[in-house]
């Protein structure tokens, strides 16, 4: 995890606060306390980097899809069903909208979403309407 650190470091001083790359080094940071169960402060750094994202790329963009997917993920390890499935599907949405059905990115988060509505045990197959 050092090695992350160390880039944020060089990320501040090079290309500022705000820059994309410091979003992807504050998801890869996120993405090792997930593994490590640390699901707190994987969701911490999710945020940190969603907050970049957003600001800088929008909230249509694939790469902060990405983080809705990840930020899925980690509610998913928890347990917490109805908190994946609402980030796996603004992933889909978002990746639908910009790459659309056929995308390598868009079948992984509509498999995570399907994965997900099945282990939360509800009934039927998932629908997931690109309107509200």
């Amino acid at each position: 995890m050092g090695w992350y650190f160390k880039a944020l470091e060089i990320f501040k001083k090079v290309l500022g606060t705000d820059h994309p790359s410091k979003a992807a080094t504050y998801n890869n940071i996120a993405e090792v306390y997930r593994a490590q169960g640390e699901y707190a402060k994987a969701l911490e750094w999710h945020n940190k980097a969603l907050a970049i994202r957003e600001k800088v790329l929008g909230a249509e963009h694939p790469n902060t899809a990405t983080t809705y997917n990840n930020m899925a993920s980690v509610y998913k390890a928890q347990g917490e069903y109805a908190k994946a499935l609402k980030w796996y599907i603004k992933a889909y949405r978002v990746f639908v909208e910009k790459l659309g059905e056929d995308h390598p990115s868009t079948k992984t988060v509509f498999r995570n979403a399907e994965r997900t509505h099945d282990a939360a045990g509800y009934p039927g197959s998932i629908d997931i309407s690109l309107s509200d």
